[in-house]
């Protein structure tokens, strides 16, 4: 072996050897648990460690960090997934409650439903504002013929995913009006854009916004890509 090569990968040990460790998480720090799923009315929450300063308004899709405060006003509605476990809690104003790792402390009311749903429906929804993102940048989208080819993996999977919701909820417990509802058609949608199967996900995100006016997340996927989509036949 070439020594001078020798040396110079030993050295390049040596000094990733001194290197902390990349990310490290130390005990108690904040970290991303959760994800605002739907949202309807006037909510805010508090950092942590923010004591008595302002809380900031909740938005659609925002990451919640352990340890954060949530207050939802009178007829307010909110849907909050844990990234962890995967359980959805669905909440109606007033209310006041913290987030936690796989579930919130309640400070004032309970979630009228609560549901598990599969972790790869969830990664997806935190796409949702990359997608949102990517539409207000087009200017058209082109539809291609797909006959003959594969429904592309990502989409069986939304699809899968579909039917593990609708399986485990009988089983979910509370009402039946909870936030859980919308959320695999939302899943699937964001699946058949990525997809580029744009015909049938003009459907499924305009059903959406008309079951869904109030969310803001929907309607404003839903504008964007009525904007983009040239329809050119049935």
């Amino acid at each position: 072996m070439n020594k001078r090569l020798f040396w110079a990968g030993a050295m390049l040990l040596a000094a990733l050897w001194q290197l902390p460790p990349a990310q490290a998480q130390t005990p108690g720090q904040a970290t991303d648990a959760a994800l605002v799923v739907n949202l309807a009315g006037s909510a805010q929450y508090r950092a942590a460690d923010a004591g008595a300063g302002p809380a900031q308004p909740l938005q659609a899709f925002l990451r919640l960090r352990r340890g954060e405060s949530v207050e939802l006003a009178a007829e307010a509605r909110l849907g909050v997934a844990y990234l962890v476990s995967g359980v959805v809690e669905s909440w109606h104003g007033p209310a006041r409650f913290k987030v936690g790792d796989i579930g919130s402390t309640f400070d004032q009311g309970t979630p009228v439903q609560t549901q598990a749903l599969p972790r790869s429906l969830l990664d997806r929804l935190a796409r949702a504002p990359e997608v949102l993102a990517d539409l207000r940048n087009r200017q058209g989208l082109v539809v291609t013929r797909e006959i003959g080819r594969p429904e592309p993996v990502a989409v069986q999977q939304a699809r899968a995913d579909q039917e593990t919701a609708k399986a485990t909820k009988a089983g979910a417990a509370g009402t039946t009006d909870g936030a859980v509802q919308g959320l695999p058609e939302l899943n699937l949608f964001l699946a058949l854009y990525e997809a580029r199967q744009y015909r049938e996900a003009d459907g499924v995100i305009r059903a959406l916004a008309q079951r869904w006016p109030e969310d803001g997340m929907v309607t404003g996927l839903a504008r964007e890509f009525d904007r983009v989509y040239r329809r050119t036949g049935p």
